[in-house]
């Protein structure tokens, strides 16, 4: 890599002599480059994270307001917390007038875990009340018809508003708080949501739960409770204790702590009535395993592999069982 690489994109925008270009960038952590690329990358795009949000960021600046760049990135841009301030600062650069979403895994078996979409930027912010971007996303299967496809696609580039049979038409400048897909913004969704609305009020997660992500033992004390597994009073409640049909196996943990030793840290310390889910990793998960807290478990402190929904002081216990019952149902 040049050591200035964000200066050597924007050099290679700035030199073109076209105005339109296709862009797949790097895809590495930044924290993974060798020092003088991290060096070179200032404060400016040291949040950025990756090198393809700092390829993104680089192309936008060069970028003639007459330009279009079409740039496929990984999916975490689109939907990542800690990439909104990424794509609030895109939005300053230019306007996202198309987003591709394949349903497909881009790379097939050989790298299931890395999903990508197509953002095609134009060059200049609009200053339109009503900016207009187009989504589009076919399935994988096989038996589409390819030209049906192409026709589809050709339609919704004619359109400046409504749906089509892949894609649609949405008339406002996205969020940047916002999950950037297909799914978040379809008007299918949003028709669904309006029919759940009328069952009842409709609510976010967040305003019922505050959600905590259980934490590590600090070394020292993990290293302890080796040593002397049965002499602690507080038990370390780990994934494998939430059980497939929602019961909490407290009474099987492995390892125990002192609270003496505990003291003020800043461990996840269980309530009655917390939900805790196991943290799941992979594609292959076909349900989520969640159990509740009962008061004759505790003291109990949750493990770094365990996900907590503690309920809020609003919340109520109906609001508590309706979730837990929904996080224990099949996908």
């Amino acid at each position: 890599f040049d050591e200035d690489y964000p200066g050597a994109v924007r050099e290679i925008i700035e030199g073109a002599d076209v105005n339109r270009f296709y862009v797949v960038p790097p895809f590495g952590r930044l924290r993974s480059q060798p020092d003088e690329v991290q060096d070179a990358l200032d404060e400016k795009y040291a949040r950025s994270g990756d090198l393809a949000t700092v390829t993104l960021l680089s192309v936008l600046e060069a970028l003639s307001e007459e330009g279009v760049a079409a740039v496929t990135l990984p999916a975490p841009f689109f939907h990542g917390q800690r990439a909104r301030h990424e794509r609030a600062k895109s939005l300053h650069l230019g306007h996202p007038e198309l987003i591709l979403e394949p349903r497909s895994h881009p790379f097939g078996d050989a790298r299931p875990e890395i999903l990508v979409r197509t953002i095609f930027y134009s060059g200049a912010p609009v200053d339109e009340e009503t900016p207009v971007t187009k989504f589009f996303s076919v399935s994988e299967a096989g038996d589409r018809d390819r030209e049906e496809v192409v026709r589809d696609f050709e339609q919704l580039l004619r359109q400046g508003g409504g749906e089509t049979t892949y894609g649609f038409v949405r008339r406002d400048q996205l969020n940047p708080d916002d999950t950037w897909s297909y799914e978040s913004y379809s008007p299918e969704r949003q028709r669904e949501l309006e029919e759940i609305k009328e069952l009842g009020n409709v609510q976010p997660l967040g305003e019922l739960f505050e959600v905590k992500a259980g934490r590590p033992l600090h070394q020292e004390t993990r290293e302890k409770v080796r040593e002397s597994p049965d002499e602690g009073d507080i038990s370390l409640l780990e994934a494998r204790h939430i059980r497939s049909d929602g019961t909490l196996s407290y009474e099987d943990t492995r390892l125990a702590v002192n609270r003496e030793e505990m003291g003020e840290s800043d461990q996840v310390w269980l309530q009655p009535d917390d939900i805790c889910i196991r943290q799941i990793g992979g594609w292959s998960a076909e349900r989520i395993f969640a159990g509740r807290v009962e008061p004759q478990m505790t003291p109990l402190i949750a493990s770094n592999n365990v996900l907590v929904l503690r309920p809020r002081e609003k919340t109520t216990e109906e609001d508590t069982d309706l979730v837990l019952q929904y996080l224990r149902s099949e996908s």
